[in-house]
């Protein structure tokens, strides 16, 4: 076919070669009759014949059909080369990686009880026919042994084999990787985890030996003592926030301290009045009046003689007549003992400037109870100007403070990596409230309730960010089990 395509091309190629002469002649488009000098030198040129242009144009087109049907039977004969390589390529590879049929459709005609042959190995019986922990997963999903767990046929795994037709016999070929593991009495690892001793259940499977655990359990214990657990490093469901020591400005920067002016005012009105200069400031504190001057002198004097009226009944009895909220009652109440804890020279001055005032006053106070250590790092200036106020405003509070931890005598480390914030002398452990210990007074309506809610209602410039117990109440307070005897107040 392809000397036939090639012979007509070539036939095509020679036809246009023999018509090639005289075509330029036969085409000229200039007039020969009417050019005069062009008649003269021109020489006599045959007029070619008529039938010679139809043969050109078909050997024309006959070359043109055959060079196109000559290219579409190269590629079509390329493709199916192709395609017949890459089909043999293919068979090649199956027949080469196919495996070879498992024995069990060639042994499909043996019945179960007969002996197998030397050939191929015996079958595994059907699921139903064989034992429980023989070959299968067992009851509880574990996976069997690897087959190079299992112990060989010659050995004995300590109990007497039980005959079955399906034990490997002694003396046939290994089986093929291809079928399932002949069925082998368990050994040690095979027992399954839930005590059943296998097949044969009159002959326990032996104990295996013990061995080391895979997790080597976490010791609290320390010289015979128990360490407590840090909750937030160490309590499941809880999440561990990382505290970071920085310096910590005056909580009263210039521009929250009173004005000398009001502060004049204020006592002058608490003399007139007879009201304390804390109840009066407090009550302007909790309507929302912040800044150097919380008021005029004309309301101060006016709220002066309406708290007067109602002073009868308490403090906190008066707040509330007065505004009819027990909200705003139990924050008047609590910024009131908050400016007595502070003093009026130091809302004035700063807090700060004060430090050394207030530690003196919290080693006289007798209502305030610190271990020895604790009161020398009071001494000393070790205490944040926070903690400080935090131990007079709980006095105030509660008429009795026992402190259990300053600096001295606590760990360095409130969990691996994070230092205390005891260790800067800006926590306090609190033991008692009132003569009442925290230890087994959590419930609802406590004192560990009582004493978390007052830390809460601190003004925001001296609120603290950790306060743990076994309560929590919302905003920094967040309850841990290992504060049962306590209660935390960090910054």
């Amino acid at each position: 076919m392809r000397l036939v395509l090639l012979a007509l091309l070539g036939w095509a190629l020679c036809s246009l070669r023999r018509t090639a002469p005289d075509v330029r002649a036969a085409n000229d488009p200039i007039d020969f009759e009417t050019t005069s000098w062009a008649q003269e030198s021109a020489p006599s040129v045959p007029t070619p014949e008529r039938g010679r242009g139809r043969r050109r144009r078909f050997a024309t087109s006959l070359a043109f059909a055959t060079l196109f049907f000559a290219g579409a039977a190269l590629s079509a004969g390329a493709g199916d080369a192709l395609v017949q390589a890459i089909e043999s390529d293919t068979t090649t590879t199956d027949t080469t990686t196919a495996a070879p049929p498992p024995a069990e459709s060639t042994d499909e005609s043996i019945p179960p009880e007969s002996a197998p042959s030397e050939e191929a190995p015996a079958p595994a019986p059907p699921e139903s026919e064989s034992p429980p922990a023989e070959g299968t997963i067992p009851p509880d999903g574990e996976t069997p042994p690897a087959e190079s767990e299992q112990p060989a046929p010659g050995t004995d795994p300590g109990t007497e084999p039980e005959p079955a037709p399906e034990a490997p016999i002694e003396g046939t070929p290994a089986p093929d990787p291809t079928e399932p593991a002949p069925a082998t009495e368990p050994t040690q690892d095979e027992t399954p985890s839930d005590g059943s001793a296998g097949p044969d259940e009159s002959t326990p499977a032996p104990a295996p030996p013990p061995g080391p655990p895979v997790i080597e359990p976490h010791s609290h214990a320390e010289d015979g003592e128990t360490r407590t657990v840090d909750p937030e490093a160490e309590t499941i469901g809880t999440f561990a926030t990382v505290w970071l020591h920085r310096a910590l400005p005056d909580p009263t920067p210039p521009a929250r301290r009173l004005a000398p002016a009001f502060a004049r005012t204020l006592r002058a009105e608490a003399r007139r009045t007879g009201v304390d200069w804390a109840i009066l400031l407090g009550g302007l504190r909790a309507e929302g009046r912040t800044g150097r001057i919380p008021a005029t002198r004309a309301y101060v004097r006016w709220f002066a003689e309406a708290i007067e009226d109602r002073m009868q009944a308490g403090e906190w009895q008066a707040f509330l007549a007065l505004r009819g909220r027990t909200s705003y009652a139990d924050r008047a109440h609590a910024l009131t003992r908050y400016n007595r804890a502070v003093g009026l020279r130091a809302l004035v001055r700063g807090l700060d400037s004060s430090k050394k005032a207030l530690a003196e006053r919290t080693l006289a106070d007798d209502r305030i109870d610190v271990y020895a250590s604790g009161r020398a790092d009071i001494a000393a200036g070790r205490i944040d100007v926070r903690v400080l106020i935090l131990l007079r405003y709980l006095a105030e509070s509660h008429g009795q403070v026992t402190v259990s931890s300053l600096q001295s005598g606590h760990r360095l480390y409130a969990r691996p990596g994070v230092v205390s914030a005891h260790i800067y002398g800006l926590a306090a452990d609190i033991a008692t409230l009132g003569n009442q210990s925290i230890m087994g007074n959590s419930a609802p309506g406590g004192v560990t309730e009582k004493g978390v809610r007052d830390v809460l209602l601190l003004p925001a410039e001296i609120r603290p960010q950790q306060v743990i117990s076994l309560l929590g109440l919302g905003g920094p307070s967040f309850p841990m089990s290992n504060h049962a005897d306590h209660i935390h107040v960090g910054f």
